[in-house]
């Protein structure tokens, strides 16, 4: 049983530290659409992701558009922001 708990352990440690290091990338961008491509390029084994903006989600992105034109995906998060929060 201690063999698993510090397997366990170890494998959590090395999520955190992963998150911790992609949440890190994430606050240096300097705009939305600096976020999602940063997003796209350090998840390349995800598909796609639930992209939010504040209150305000544009839903489930390829990740293949999060890398192609991440502009017109900021700009469609900001419209729909606007739409509500003006």
């Amino acid at each position: 049983m201690g063999d698993f708990i510090n397997r366990y352990q170890d494998a959590w440690s090395q999520r955190q530290t992963n998150f911790d290091q992609f949440m890190g990338a994430l606050s240096n961008a300097s705009s939305i659409a600096g976020a999602i491509r940063d997003t796209a390029q350090l998840l390349p084994k995800a598909r796609a992701f639930h992209i939010w903006f504040e209150h305000v989600s544009i839903g489930t992105t390829p990740v293949l558009h999060m890398q192609h034109d991440p502009e017109t995906l900021e700009s469609r998060l900001k419209l729909l922001h606007g739409q509500f929060w003006g």
